[in-house]
């Protein structure tokens, strides 16, 4: 509460002595206890209380965020946007090169960026041709021809993915400031590669696993016999044949008399006289369309499957076959049915030729 006080004899004659004792000197309450000020402040601080009700100082400062016009806001998402992989220090000189008057601080960018929505996130690494105009068009063309006509009771789709010992558990937690640790083993071990079948509707129908052949020894004319070092072997073309035999011989195939469909990617392996096989049987082959694994219901089956096998650490060649059949039934036909409706979900955007 503002008072001016009375003031004595001697106070007079201080300087600002010719005007009133009510706008020359005035009280202030503080932690200090009583002050006098000048006449000039004391009007001031009246006039203040009487027009906005109060009597403390005004806080000084404002906003310290730096001010950058929206034009740069968007050039920074847009600079985003379209490349997922650039640094802050990245987009600050762009946007120097781009403006040739300076760029806004790194901590300015990376709050234009969160306002925006963006966040920091494990990349995903796609193919480059995936987005290609010729091959959105043929991915429209199939989900209009023959993803429209797919059901959850026809559809069979198959596809390999391999599994060792060296793969581990990607995130885990440690003490803050401490490194998070895990330990693999030493050397790379034998693929073992996993061939699998799922049913919507039936949920995973049938797997098998194929290991990495040895390497082979031949004699040489020169340097006498030694050993040949070849890239790991995988599944080939009689393999997948043989998969495919075992597979119509069992349920849902022997049982029931469904025209199922058979659909899988465009690898090597999966073509040729494949088609010769599926149709004695009775069935229909389809192809997926190129660079669109988001349209594979199995895709997302061996993910959660490996997020599995991860938490068992298999160290050994026999633990890792172990640790897939233990693994295997936590795929489950309700699963199968979400992954399934998903990617008919991802019909539209394919029609659209959006982006996949």
């Amino acid at each position: 509460m503002l008072q001016v006080p009375q003031q004595s004899a001697s106070a007079h004659k201080r300087k600002y002595a010719a005007h009133s004792d009510d706008m020359r000197l005035m009280t202030m309450v503080t932690d200090r206890g009583c002050e006098w000020v000048p006449s000039t402040t004391a009007q001031s601080i009246v006039a203040v209380q009487q027009t906005e009700g109060r009597t403390a100082k005004k806080h000084k400062g404002g906003n310290h965020h730096a001010v950058i016009s929206d034009a740069v806001k968007r050039c920074i998402t847009a600079l985003q946007t379209a490349d997922a992989t650039l640094r802050l220090q990245d987009i600050a000189n762009l946007l120097d090169s781009a403006f040739f008057g300076g760029s806004p601080c790194l901590n300015t960018i990376w709050r234009v960026l969160h306002d925006a929505g963006f966040t920091t996130k494990a990349l995903s690494a796609h193919a480059a041709p995936r987005n290609t105009l010729r091959v959105k068009e043929k991915r429209r063309d199939w989900c209009r021809d023959v993803g429209s006509t797919l059901t959850a009771a026809t559809a069979i789709f198959i596809d390999e993915s391999p599994f060792s010992f060296c793969i581990t558990r990607t995130r885990g937690r440690s003490p803050k400031g401490q490194e998070a640790v895990t330990t693999t083993p030493a050397i790379r071990g034998k693929n073992h590669t996993v061939i699998a079948a799922l049913s919507p509707t039936h949920g995973l129908i049938h797997y098998e696993i194929k290991v990495t052949e040895p390497d082979t020894e031949f004699i040489s004319k020169r340097k006498g016999s030694k050993k040949k070092k070849t890239r790991p072997k995988g599944v080939t073309r009689e393999t997948f044949r043989s998969f495919l035999i075992n597979m119509l011989a069992k349920p849902p195939f022997a049982n029931i008399s469904t025209h199922f469909t058979l659909l899988f990617d465009n690898a090597k392996i999966h073509l040729g006289d494949i088609a010769d096989t599926i149709f004695q049987a009775g069935y229909v082959q389809q192809l997926l369309p190129s660079y669109s694994p988001a349209l594979n219901p199995i895709e997302y089956a061996f993910s959660k499957w490996k997020l599995a096998y991860r938490a068992l650490h298999p160290d050994s060649e026999q633990a890792v076959d172990d640790a897939i059949r233990r693994t295997a039934p936590s795929i489950t036909p309700a699963n199968c049915q979400q992954w399934f409706v998903h990617t008919q979900s991802l019909y539209d955007k394919c029609l659209a030729m959006e982006d996949l």
